[in-house]
């Protein structure tokens, strides 16, 4: 059975950034892993956000299947003052548990957070590594950052998968704001689907791929 890994830096990135290509894998029979690297946490954020957002990642995981998820207790927005040695050797530990075919993580962006998760899951990623890489994009960061997103891999999606895609987000509830919607998801998995002359898509940046 194939396998794919999610590696994000915040709990919702999973969603936003392919979430609706998760549930196109389950229909093809992937098994979906996902690694969570930040945690919020006191006295920035309060107890009660800290407990929610465990359940909603529960919510989730239920909802999407997802086989297993893996959570680091790095601090929410701080990834830039954890060492990129030590975070990579992390990253690379999961990966070498999971030994997925395929792994999506962020595209470098305006979230410092998101910046240091996709280095440094490229760098765990090194050769003789050959496990394909696919950056995905976040709405409210992705498109804000100096670093270009230019997509060359599609990923069409069905109705049922977009529908499912934002019923997954909206248990992520408390972090749905105006520049990152349901309404704006909607709009960009259609604009993406323009892009390539189907209804619904995800767009990615392929990072590495090996054939041999």
């Amino acid at each position: 059975m194939k396998k794919a890994l999610i590696i994000g830096a915040h709990p919702d990135d999973e969603i936003l950034g392919c979430g609706g290509t998760m549930f196109k894998l389950k229909d093809k029979g992937y098994e979906l892993y996902v690694l969570i690297l930040t945690k919020a946490y006191i006295p920035d954020w309060s107890m009660e956000y800290i407990k929610w957002a465990v359940e909603a990642q529960k919510k989730v995981d239920k909802f999407v299947g997802i086989t297993k998820r893996y959570n680091y207790d790095y601090p929410t927005v701080m990834l830039n003052n954890i060492p990129h040695g030590d975070l990579t050797k992390e990253i690379k530990k999961i990966i070498d548990e999971v030994k997925p075919d395929v792994i999506f993580t962020h595209h470098s962006d305006l979230n410092l957070d998101h910046e240091m998760v996709s280095h440094c899951t490229i760098a765990a990623c090194r050769p003789p590594s050959k496990i394909k890489i696919l950056a995905y994009e976040i709405p409210s960061s992705t498109e804000l950052s100096p670093h270009f997103f230019q997509p060359n891999i599609y990923i069409c999606l069905s109705k049922n998968h977009l529908i499912k895609k934002i019923k997954a987000y909206s248990f992520y509830d408390r972090e749905i704001k105006k520049s990152r919607s349901k309404r704006k998801v909607q709009t960009l998995a259609t604009k993406r689907g323009d892009d390539v002359l189907c209804n619904y898509a995800e767009a990615f940046k392929l990072i590495r791929e090996t054939i041999v």
